[in-house]
């Protein structure tokens, strides 16, 4: 006989695939593509994360930024397998947090709602020259982090700008732990958003910018190796707008 909380396990999750098809499969998708675990890796179906998927989205609720989603990826597959079996350090789980949260946003609109601030110019601008002068210095993880707080910070007119900015900054960061599926889905997603504001947006030369993501694009998809030690792109040039 099966353990009753299994089954009620199973049942809420069947649960929510029905209240949720779209966003479920695609959570399932993301976590095949990334595979924390090594699943897909060794032959396992795309859809083994799917247990997984039915613990995360009943907690993505207590989510305000990638940060919390990514925090609660690292707690949910240390419940599932604990942290010595994840191959992913909380860092690396960056990635994987950024395509959930992105999915979690897109398929639950009133979860972006409800994150909407009144604009603080002041802050705004402090975490948006900070995090394009560490992106300047190399420093990805931490600019990544001052430009989730423009986003955050930002009306709405301007957040897939600086949402593109944060998938620049975490794009270089994957590259330089040789992630190759968090590479490449991070530089789509940067072109996609930052593509809207060229030629040149808050005193950034965006048409420069674009070229060196599509350049950067190729590379990362010509190094196929997963899980490399490093995806060898140049560093990231932020160029200032001609006047």
């Amino acid at each position: 006989m099966d353990d009753p909380e299994r089954v009620a396990r199973r049942q809420e999750r069947e649960r929510l695939r029905r209240a949720h098809p779209a966003l479920f499969a695609e959570l399932a998708e993301i976590l095949a593509e990334h595979d924390p675990v090594y699943l897909t890796a060794i032959g396992a179906p795309r859809d083994e994360y799917e247990p997984e998927v039915g613990t995360i989205i009943p907690r993505l609720k207590e989510a305000s930024n990638v940060i919390d989603v990514r925090r609660i990826l690292v707690e949910e597959f240390d419940n599932w397998f604990g942290v010595e079996t994840a191959k992913m350090t909380p860092e690396q789980f960056l990635a994987v947090a950024d395509d959930v949260w992105d999915a979690w946003l897109r398929g639950e609109p009133a979860a972006g709602a409800n994150l909407t601030h009144p604009p603080n110019r002041e802050e705004l601008e402090a975490h948006y020259r900070s995090g394009v002068t560490l992106i300047r210095r190399g420093e990805y993880f931490a600019a990544h982090e001052e430009l989730e707080l423009a986003w955050r910070a930002a009306p709405q007119a301007e957040r897939d700008f600086f949402q593109g900015l944060v998938h620049v900054a975490v794009a270089w960061y994957q590259a330089g732990r040789g992630r190759h599926v968090g590479t490449v889905r991070q530089l789509e997603k940067a072109i996609r958003r930052l593509t809207h504001y060229a030629p040149a947006h808050r005193g950034l030369d965006l048409d420069s910018l674009l070229t060196q993501l599509q350049r950067a694009l190729q590379v990362a998809q010509a190094d196929r190796l997963e899980h490399a030690v490093r995806i060898d792109l140049h560093p990231v040039e932020l160029v200032e707008e001609q006047q």
